[in-house]
């Protein structure tokens, strides 16, 4: 009776008391040494390395290789990939699907890329857009996009100094019908300013003795109390 050797199609080690197992990909008959199963994977070495390739390629050409937070190119750095299987039943025959995981990192503004940045910076963008600058700005903020979130908040400022001088006008046309005079004190030099019906609009921009600009939401608050 002749005797069983068994022998490894991908090393070429062989002997009869060498176990050996299929790979499912390619159904090559591997030695322990050439195959990977940490994870019930279940493929030789060049199937599992043909795996890492085509998914990384995979992964990192989903965005065209470009950050999808701060939109800099071939800064993702694809780190922990591994494969696995969750066992089926011990009666199916066939394997279980083969999945993946992966953390994937840009190297420019240092987010780590999955759902929740990306959804971080799905409501930041819809944010700005409504024109919620302060609520867009701290999104930005949070995925270390510093720059962005700064000009976010120049630009909600501007929009908020231009409807208070607006509101401002409206203000002090009714302080003049009604004769009344407000004292503001300059938060750049101390010195107190008279508001009244002799106070042109150019007046009331800068500080007269030092030429600081004058804080319009204060004087707006301070006007609508002397208004009642």
């Amino acid at each position: 009776m002749a005797l069983l050797v068994k022998r490894c199609t991908r090393c070429g080690r062989s002997g009869m008391s060498l176990q050996v197992t299929t790979c499912l990909d390619c159904a090559k008959i591997v030695c322990p040494g050439c195959m990977v199963n940490n994870n019930m994977e279940g493929l030789c070495l060049d199937c599992y390395q043909n795996r890492v390739n085509s998914t990384s390629a995979s992964i990192i050409n989903r965005w065209g290789n470009c950050c999808p937070i701060c939109g800099s190119f071939g800064t993702l750095n694809l780190t922990n990939l591994y494969f696995y299987r969750v066992p089926m039943p011990t009666q199916m025959s066939s394997a279980a699907p083969l999945n993946f995981s992966f953390s994937l990192r840009c190297d420019s503004c240092w987010n780590e890329i999955h759902e929740g940045s990306l959804s971080v910076l799905n409501e930041a963008t819809r944010a700005e857009r409504a024109g919620r600058y302060e609520d867009a700005a701290m999104g930005y903020e949070r995925l270390n996009l510093l720059d962005k979130a700064r000009n976010l908040r120049e630009r909600g400022r501007t929009s908020t100094v231009r409807q208070v001088n607006v509101d401002l006008n409206s203000l002090i046309e009714q302080l003049k019908m009604g004769g009344l005079t407000v004292p503001y004190r300059c938060q750049g030099c101390g010195a107190t300013l008279t508001i009244d019906s002799k106070t042109g609009d150019g007046g009331l921009r800068y500080c007269s003795y030092c030429g600081s600009a004058i804080d319009v939401e204060l004087l707006s608050r301070m006007i609508q109390q002397a208004l009642g």
